[in-house]
C-alpha cells in the first residue's frame, strides 16, 4: 500500500494551492458574513429585528431573516462558484495545460450593501418564481454539466461533492441541498432574463444610424439664458395648502446628483429627507511636506551614486538617442530609453529601474542589488530623457519594419548561389557603421531631479512604514474596544467608551507630525467633496472612502487606510453615525418654501424662453442680431459638440469605447431633455430648452450643423459594420433596457420596500453613549 505521505508529496502542489483556495473562500465570506451574522435584535417597531416586513408585493413579502437568509445564500454560492473554478484551475496548471477561458459564465453576483446586494437578492427571488411559473426548471443535469464546464473538465464530480461538505456558515456545516438549491434560483433568475435576450440585444439599421448619429453629428448653438433666480420675485408665496402638498410630494427622497450618461448632474426634483450622516476624524501625512525635509536631507554622495547608476539610459541627450548612427545597433524600438538585462534574450519588458539605495550613507551600497522603485504613480518621478528620448522604429525615417538597418549585404541570394561567407564578401561594400558614443547630461544639470527623485523614493517608504505602525497600533486597540462592545451588548449593559487613543488622534498627529482634521456630521455627498472623502482605500480594491465609511461593514471607530492623487497617506476613522429621517415641514419650511418658488420661477422662465424664442424665429435672423438691443439678453455662442462625446476606454471592457453625455461650454447642466431638443432642431430653427434641473431656460438656435444630412448618411454607410462605437452602443442599450424590464416587474408586482435596502440591520449607538 502506497504511503499517504507518497501521495501527499506527489500531489502537494495542487493540496496547498487547494488549501488557499479554501482560505480564500473563508476570507471572501468569512467578513461580510460575520456582519450579517452577529447584528443583534433591534427593538421592536423599529422596522430593524428580524420578524418585522423588510419588504413587500403583491401576494408576497420577506421579513429582515428572509432577506438576511437570501443575502447569505449569495454569499455561500459566490464563494462556492469561485472554489470550483479556482480548483479546475490549479489542477490544468498542475498538469501543464494552460487554463483555456471559461465556455461558462461564473454566476456570482452583487454581495456587499455597496453593490446593492439586498436589492439583488430580491430581483432574483422575483425572477426565479416567474420563471417558474412560465414553466422553466434547472436539472440536476443542468447543474452538474455547469459545475464540471466551470471547472474546465479536471473537477470531477466527487471533488464538487467534497467541496460542498467542506462549506461552514457560521461554524455550522452547510448541506449540499442549501447550496445547490440557492444555485438552481441563480439560474433560473438568469434563465428568465436570457429569454429577453433577444429583444433587449436587437438594433434595427435606424437605430444604429441614430446611435451613431448622436456621436458624429455636431452642430454649433447660440443660445440666451433666462435664470429662475431671476425670476424669483415675481413669484408670490405658496399658500399653506400648496405647501403642505409639496412637502408631502418630496419629504422621502434626499436631493443627490443624477448619474446621467457618464456625467453628474443637478437632481431633477428636490428631495427634503434628511440624510444619514457621519463625523470623521483622520490622521493625513502630507506627502510634500515630508518630501521637503528629506529633500534637504539628500547628500551629494547619494545623488552622484544614483547618476552613475543610471545615467545609462536615463541621463543620455536626447540628439545623441535620435542621431542615426547612434540607433544603430541599439534596441531602436525603445529609442534606448531603457536599458536591457544582461540577459542575450531579455524580453521587452525586462528594463532595469533605476537604482536608488534608501539605506544608502555617503553612497556606500548598502542595500546590495535589490534597488528601491519610487512610486510609479508619482508624476513628478519623471526625470529628464524618460519621456522625451522615447521613439519608436516605426517613425524613425527611412526605418524599415522591424527596427533593422538597411545593409545592401544582407539582401537574400538566389538559392542556388548559396550564401556568401563573411571572408569572400566583396571589399565594395559598405563599411560597418561606427557607434558614435553616447553623450551624458552633465550631472549639474539634473542633480536637482535627481534629489527629487531620491527623496520621494525614501518618502514613500517612510510613510508606508509610518502608517502601516499607526494602523496596527490603532487596529488593537479597536480591536480590543469592539470585542468588549460587542460583549457588553450581549450581556445588555451599557456600551463602553472608546479609550482615549481612538478617541482623539490629536496626540499622535502631534507626536509624529501629521495633520489632525475632525469633520462635522457630513453625508455622503458633502463628505465626498473632502480631502480624506477623496481618498481611496487600497484594501478595498481603491473603493471610495466616502462611499465605504457609510457601509454597513464599518464600525465606528475602526481605523481606514487610504490615500489620494497626491500621494498623500490617510488614516481615518467614522466618529459618528447620524441616522437620516424625514423631517417635520416646520423643520425644514425655509427650504420647502425655495424650492417651490424656485419650481414656479423655472416655469415663469420657459414661459419667457418660448416668446423670445417666438420672435427670434419670426425674425429669421441670429440670436445676437435679434436681441442686440436689449442688454439683459447675453448671447453665447458654442463651439461644436454632438450629443455624446468619447469617454473612457476600460479594461473591464476589454478595450470597448464608451461615450459621456456631451457638457457643451456656456450651457450650465444641460442633461439629455436639453440635447434631444437641440439634436431635433434644423439649421436656423429657434426653441425654447430647460436645462436639466429646470433652474436656467435657454432660447436655442442652430447656428450650424457642421455636416449635411447627406453626408452624414454617407459617412455612416462607409463605417456602419466596423464603427468603433458599435459594441458599445449596444452594450448601453442592453443595460437601459434591462433596467427597464426590471423597473416594470417591480412595479407590475407592488414592490414596496419597508426600510431603506442595504442599511445595517441595528441601530447604531449614539455618539456619547459609544
Amino acid at each position: 500500500m502506497a504511503s499517504p505521505f507518497r501521495t501527499f508529496r506527489k500531489y502537494q502542489k495542487t493540496l496547498i494551492a487547494v488549501a488557499g483556495v479554501v482560505l480564500m473562500f473563508v476570507f471572501v465570506i468569512g467578513d461580510p458574513l460575520s456582519q450579517y451574522l452577529r447584528g443583534g435584535p433591534a427593538p421592536s417597531g423599529t422596522g430593524l429585528s428580524p420578524n418585522d416586513v423588510a419588504v413587500k408585493w403583491d401576494n408576497g413579502q420577506l421579513t429582515n431573516a428572509e432577506l438576511n437568509q437570501l443575502v447569505i445564500q449569495r454569499l455561500v454560492v459566490n464563494g462556492f462558484i469561485r472554489q470550483v473554478e479556482a480548483v479546475g484551475r490549479y489542477a490544468a496548471e498542475e498538469a501543464g495545460a494552460e487554463p483555456q477561458p471559461l465556455r461558462v459564465d461564473m454566476i456570482v453576483g452583487p454581495e456587499k450593501p455597496n453593490q446593492n446586494v439586498e436589492r439583488d437578492v430580491l430581483r432574483v427571488h422575483l425572477f426565479a418564481d416567474a420563471a417558474r411559473k412560465a414553466g422553466m426548471a434547472i436539472s440536476d443535469e443542468y447543474v452538474v454539466n455547469y459545475l464540471l464546464q466551470l471547472g474546465r473538465g479536471y473537477v470531477s464530480v466527487d471533488q464538487i461533492r467534497q467541496i460542498l461538505a467542506g462549506l461552514n456558515v457560521g461554524n455550522r456545516r452547510t448541506s449540499s441541498d442549501f447550496v445547490l438549491d440557492a444555485l438552481r434560483e441563480e439560474m433560473l433568475a438568469r434563465n428568465y432574463m436570457a429569454s429577453y435576450l433577444y429583444a433587449l440585444t436587437t438594433a434595427m439599421p435606424e437605430q444604429r444610424y441614430r446611435d451613431w448619429l448622436n456621436v458624429n453629428d455636431r452642430v454649433v448653438v447660440e443660445a440666451a439664458a433666462i435664470s429662475a433666480e431671476s425670476l424669483l420675485a415675481d413669484v408670490p408665496e405658496p399658500s399653506e395648502a400648496e405647501l403642505v402638498t409639496f412637502f408631502n410630494d418630496y419629504k422621502d427622497f434626499q436631493a443627490i446628483p443624477d448619474q446621467q450618461w457618464g456625467i453628474e448632474l443637478p437632481p431633477q426634483n428636490p428631495g427634503f429627507a434628511i440624510p444619514r450622516k457621519v463625523a470623521v476624524q483622520y490622521l493625513m501625512a502630507d506627502f510634500n511636506q515630508f518630501l521637503a525635509k528629506v529633500e534637504d536631507e539628500v547628500t551629494d554622495e547619494e545623488i552622484e551614486k544614483f547618476y552613475e547608476d543610471n545615467k545609462d539610459p536615463y541621463f543620455i541627450r536626447a540628439a545623441s538617442v535620435l542621431d542615426d548612427s547612434a540607433v544603430q545597433g541599439t534596441d531602436a524600438a525603445s529609442g534606448a530609453l531603457f536599458e536591457k538585462t544582461e540577459s542575450e534574450n531579455a524580453g521587452p519588458d525586462d528594463y532595469r529601474e533605476p537604482k536608488i539605495d534608501l539605506d544608502a550613507e555617503s553612497g556606500s551600497d548598502a542595500a546590495g542589488d535589490q534597488p528601491a522603485v519610487p512610486d510609479s504613480n508619482d508624476e513628478s518621478s519623471h526625470l529628464p530623457g524618460r519621456d522625451n528620448s522615447f521613439r519608436l522604429a516605426a517613425f524613425a525615417d527611412d526605418a524599415p519594419v522591424g527596427g533593422a538597418v538597411p545593409d545592401e549585404a544582407s539582401e537574400p541570394l538566389d538559392a542556388d548561389e548559396g550564401a556568401v561567407p563573411a571572408a569572400e564578401s566583396s571589399s565594395d561594400a559598405p563599411d560597418e557603421p561606427t557607434e558614435k558614443p553616447k553623450e551624458f547630461q552633465p550631472l549639474d544639470e539634473v542633480r536637482d531631479e535627481i534629489r527629487r527623485e531620491i527623496a520621494q523614493a525614501k518618502v514613500t517608504q517612510q510613510l508606508e512604514q509610518l502608517m502601516g505602525n499607526l494602523y496596527t497600533e490603532l487596529g488593537e486597540s479597536y480591536t480590543e474596544f469592539f470585542g468588549a462592545s460587542l460583549d457588553a451588548e450581549a450581556s445588555g449593559k451599557e456600551l463602553p467608551l472608546p479609550p482615549s487613543k481612538l478617541a482623539d488622534l490629536l496626540p499622535l498627529a502631534q507626536k509624529h507630525s501629521l495633520v489632525y482634521q475632525k469633520t462635522n456630521p457630513a453625508s455622503m455627498v458633502e463628505l465626498r467633496d473632502t480631502p480624506v472623502g477623496k481618498s481611496v482605500r487600497p484594501d478595498e480594491s481603491n473603493l471610495p472612502f466616502y462611499y465605504s465609511v457609510f457601509g454597513r461593514d464599518v464600525e465606528l471607530y475602526q481605523p481606514i487606510a487610504s490615500y489620494d492623487l497626491d500621494n498623500n497617506r490617510y488614516l481615518a476613522m467614522k466618529t459618528e453615525d447620524i441616522p437620516g429621517k424625514v423631517p417635520t415641514l416646520e423643520e425644514v419650511r425655509d427650504d420647502v418654501v425655495r424650492a417651490w418658488k424656485m419650481r414656479k420661477a423655472g416655469e415663469l422662465a420657459l414661459k419667457r424662453a418660448e416668446e423670445l424664442a417666438k420672435q427670434a424665429q419670426e425674425t429669421g435672423a441670429s440670436l445676437a442680431d435679434t436681441f442686440a438691443d436689449d442688454k439683459a439678453i447675453e448671447v453665447t455662442k458654442t463651439d461644436p459638440f454632438s450629443y455624446l462625446t468619447v469617454g473612457t476606454i476600460s479594461r473591464d471592457t476589454q478595450q470597448v469605447q464608451s461615450f459621456r453625455l456631451s457638457e457643451p461650454d456656456g450651457i450650465v447642466a444641460a442633461g439629455p431633455d436639453f440635447m434631444e431638443q437641440i439634436f431635433n432642431l434644423k439649421d436656423g430653427e429657434v426653441a425654447a430648452a430647460p436645462n436639466h434641473n429646470k433652474s436656467i431656460a435657454y432660447v436655442v438656435r442652430i447656428a450650424e450643423h457642421q455636416n449635411s444630412p447627406e453626408e452624414l448618411q454617407q459617412a455612416f454607410l462607409a463605417e456602419a459594420d466596423n464603427w468603433y462605437g458599435v459594441e458599445a452602443m449596444a452594450r448601453g442599450r442592453f443595460q437601459t433596457a434591462f433596467r427597464v424590464v426590471l423597473a416594470d416587474m417591480l412595479e407590475s408586482v407592488g414592490v414596496v420596500w419597508e426600510r431603506d435596502p442595504d442599511v445595517p440591520l441595528r441601530e447604531e449607538p449614539e455618539a456619547d453613549e459609544s
